[in-house]
């Protein structure tokens, strides 16, 4: 992120944690150094874009969270179809699970999660996701495709998982035909 965007990261952050910006810039710099010296050693993360072994999937679960930071009035949309159980990344589930637990009180707030205990060893974490919201923006459309995304990518999983217990393909096909049923209770017809 450009310098005047850094700064003023570093200012919310650093208000909100009581720690000068200063040095709360200098940090996100050595952060930022070594992360870039980690991903130019490895061939793998240069391939997906430095998201780590899990690629396209770490990445959509980033931008998951990323919208979710910045827009918090959008967690009833991504809640919906999701679960924090559904994220595959360690730090990512962790990050997650505290998001959902503040999003259900209707707490849902970046200082609500750098208050948190379980999430407050992950301040650099969401600073960055903070600001590469703020970069990507489009919010409504972002969430919308990671999220069904994420639920197809669940769906495969539940499919493979039942594959390997013993289910042939025609039970499969006929649980695929009812599930895909439109279920009326949450798709009202309108008069």
């Amino acid at each position: 992120i450009d310098e005047v965007r850094r700064g003023q990261l570093a200012q919310h952050i650093g208000h909100m944690l009581n720690i000068s910006p200063t040095d709360l810039q200098q940090q996100m710099r050595r952060l930022g150094r070594r992360v870039g010296r980690a991903s130019a050693g490895g061939a793998d993360e240069a391939a997906d874009g430095g998201v780590g072994p899990n690629g396209a999937a770490a990445l959509v679960e980033r931008h998951i969270l990323e919208v979710l930071l910045n827009r918090p009035d959008l967690f009833d949309a991504a809640a919906e179809g999701l679960e924090p159980k559904d994220f595959e990344d360690p730090q990512l589930r962790n990050v997650a699970e505290n998001l959902w637990a503040l999003g259900r009180a209707g707490r849902l707030s970046l200082e609500g999660l750098l208050g948190s205990e379980k999430t407050s060893q992950y301040g650099a974490l969401l600073a960055e996701l903070v600001t590469a919201g703020q970069r990507r923006a489009n919010y409504e459309q972002t969430l919308a495709g990671t999220v069904e995304h994420m639920v197809y990518r669940r769906n495969r999983r539940e499919v493979e998982e039942l594959k390997q217990s013993g289910y042939s393909d025609e039970v499969l096909r006929r649980i695929n035909e009812e599930s895909r049923r439109a279920d009326m209770r949450r798709r009202p017809k309108i008069s």
